[in-house]
């Protein structure tokens, strides 16, 4: 949970922009398809928060330096997520656009956005706002 509320941060972002950022993205997915066995035999909860992260950093770094290895096992193992989580919408949908940006797709289905760029920019929003009230953004910065 603590990782699901940090992702939705300005912070979070600003960093996944910043040099030492750079990276997340493929780190954190080679660790999950290192770690596929344990995360399978996890709660429904634990794996919609993995599945929730990766989708965010993929969304804000990309997925393009994923190890073809790691992607691989990844896709195989996010189809099964998906049909586990299917009946709470986030968690399945987490597993499925995380699919979806691991197959190259930019568009996702059955999302409440329709576009990666749609998402990203709402995600982005904030951060590219001071966070004054005359911006009109509504996370403070």
């Amino acid at each position: 949970m603590l990782i699901e509320a940090l992702t939705a941060t300005p912070y979070f972002i600003r960093f996944l922009r910043s040099e030492a950022g750079a990276g997340i993205a493929a780190l954190q997915a080679k660790r999950v398809a290192g770690a596929i066995d344990a995360i399978g035999k996890m709660s429904n909860d634990d794996i919609g928060d993995i599945t929730e992260l990766l989708s965010m950093l993929f969304l804000l770094q990309g997925e393009q330096d994923v190890a073809a290895e790691d992607k691989a096992i990844l896709l195989k193992h996010l189809t099964l997520w998906e049909g586990r989580l299917d009946g709470t919408l986030a968690m399945s949908k987490s597993a499925r656009t995380c699919r979806e940006y691991l197959e190259g797709r930019t568009h996702t289905t059955g999302a409440w956005f329709t576009s990666r760029e749609d998402h990203r920019h709402l995600a982005e929003e904030c951060v590219d706002k001071c966070g004054e009230e005359e911006c009109g953004c509504k996370c403070a910065v």
